[in-house]
């Protein structure tokens, strides 16, 4: 019986896997990345996806992933940082990395494939870290799959970058990496300062908006809305230039007629990007990660004399 065999030192240490190579070049399917959350304020990641393409589903027995500080970040057998996520499915659809620190994880299983003697076992024991993400920083990602043995690979497909390689017997159940999907800066919401949350003195002509940057940003987008759920028609929008600063201050003022009425609050957010790389994904808002919302009210206007 034939196994395939990946070994960690260590269960606290990330995984190490012997030797390189695998058979399965990275040509069907294709692989993305991009920043994400659920919604406004919430906590950010980096949302992995994945397909087969046209590979038999029941060929595919788990999905490893690899994540690194630039595109040709090794993924070999002394690469044992960069391995972060071992999938047990045949296609997964998506994978959101984040910024916790796991230790200690292990996948352990076993696979039967028509091998050249008849059907065959091969066996998969990995003992690996998640390491923490850290913001600002950009990564690149690698995937390989582990699939059945000699497996026939369709023509050359679109995919994204990724890499690593280990000790297989027989060496064609793992694939080669793919390319590497990035650069993906990993970016955590702004911190929201003034006008605080819910403040009724709100001058509607000259109101200054500010907050603290977030690490590794280029530049910003304040958005004012009428409705917290709502923002496609906002009040007033502007963007501002990532400074270098402790504090990001944006002036709003007007000497004509102000968008912001006494007779309802409104509600200010502002998103973060990196120019250049993939739109970030904040709910159903695509472009920017956005902080916490807060509101203000303009108190009544005096009659005019």
């Amino acid at each position: 019986m034939r196994g395939l065999r990946l070994f960690a030192l260590c269960v606290v240490m990330p995984a190490l896997v012997l030797g390189c190579g695998g058979s399965e070049l990275f040509t069907s399917g294709k692989v993305g990345g991009y920043l994400y959350q659920a919604d406004a304020g919430l906590p950010t990641f980096i949302r992995l996806t994945m397909t087969n393409g046209s590979i038999n589903p029941a060929d595919v027995h788990a999905w490893l992933i690899y994540r690194g500080p630039s595109p040709g970040f090794p993924a070999e057998a002394d690469s044992s940082d960069y391995l972060v996520a071992v999938l047990r499915a045949s296609e997964p659809i998506f994978y959101d990395d984040d910024a916790q620190y796991r230790a200690g994880l292990s996948a352990a299983f076993t696979f039967t494939y028509l091998g050249y003697d008849g059907q065959e076992t091969a066996t998969v024991n990995i003992a690996y870290n998640h390491l923490a993400l850290t913001a600002g920083q950009t990564y690149y990602y690698k995937f390989r799959r582990i699939v059945d043995p000699n497996i026939v690979i369709p023509p050359p497909a679109q995919t994204a970058q990724v890499g690593v390689g280990f000790e297989v017997d027989p060496s064609s159940a793992v694939g080669q990496p793919s390319p590497a999907v990035g650069p993906i800066t990993y970016l955590e919401p702004v911190t929201l300062l003034q006008p605080s949350d819910g403040v009724r003195t709100v001058n509607p002509n000259v109101i200054d908006f500010s907050w603290q940057p977030t690490s590794g940003a280029t530049d910003y987008r304040l958005e004012v809305s009428a409705s917290r759920t709502n923002w496609q028609g906002l009040a007033y929008r502007a963007d501002e230039p990532h400074t270098g600063g402790l504090t990001i201050v944006h002036r709003f003022q007007t000497s004509g007629t102000s968008p912001f009425k006494s007779t309802q609050p409104y509600y200010w957010r502002v998103g973060a990007r990196v120019a250049g790389q993939r739109a970030p994904v904040s709910g159903s808002s695509r472009g920017y990660i956005y902080s916490q919302v807060r509101s203000f009210w303009v108190p009544p206007m005096p009659p005019p004399l």
